[in-house]
């Protein structure tokens, strides 16, 4: 029977449309490859990282169905944001991590507050973010009054937030010429194809570039 509410009818023909997607199809891809070396292998439990990715969620529920017993983990370690909704929301035991770590203290608190996870074990595991930074090397990192004012754009590794975030900074940089913009590219994504697919990012202004180094180098320049 044909669903007679408009906004219904919008949301179950977005529905039908996100799951033959190449999105969701990778993720079903992804699934089978999980549930095969969980199968073949056995482990005791499997991490992956816990970010409200919709492949996260599939990769436990893959996991269980070859063995009901793995324990899954999931590992939080960027930022979490004021209305990040998709990473706060049980899904059910088939699609919650056992067990939530976290790249600090903050986040842990953040995640401690969800009433959804009030029964989930939540850990800090802390970051490799800083492992290269000794008490030796305390001394040469200028403090925070010290540096330079910058704006570092950080996208993730999907092409439209790219052109999102990149646009948006671009127009801001020509309104602040004296204001300098770092540009850090997601290690999946490549600037040139960026570019060529895009021509608003073939010119940039003086006060934008491109982010080569480690992370620590960009924020620290």
């Amino acid at each position: 029977a044909k669903e007679a509410d408009p906004s219904v009818r919008r949301v179950l023909l977005g529905a039908a449309a996100e799951a033959l997607s190449g999105g969701a199809q990778s993720n079903l891809r992804l699934a089978r490859q999980i549930a095969a070396l969980v199968a073949e292998l056995s482990p005791k439990a499997i991490i992956v990282t816990f970010e409200g990715h919709a492949w996260e969620r599939i990769a436990f529920a893959a996991a269980r169905s070859a063995q009901p017993d793995v324990r899954c983990v999931g590992y939080q370690h960027s930022v979490l944001f004021l209305l990040q909704h998709a990473v706060r929301r049980n899904l059910g035991s088939g699609y919650d991590p056992d067990r939530i770590l976290t790249a600090g203290a903050v986040s842990k608190a953040q995640l401690e507050r969800v009433p959804d996870f009030a029964r989930t074990p939540i850990s800090v595991l802390g970051s490799n973010r800083g492992a290269s930074a000794g008490v030796t090397d305390s001394a040469s990192v200028p403090r925070s009054g010290d540096r330079k004012r910058a704006c570092l754009v950080l996208p993730e590794g999907f092409e439209s937030e790219c052109y999102l975030l990149f646009e948006f900074s671009l127009a801001c940089a020509r309104a602040l010429p004296d204001l300098p913009f770092i540009w850090r590219l997601h290690p999946l994504t490549n600037f040139q194809a960026l570019a060529a697919a895009n021509r608003r990012l073939r010119k940039l202004p003086p006060n934008v570039t491109l982010s080569e180094g480690t992370l620590e180098e960009a924020v620290n320049q």
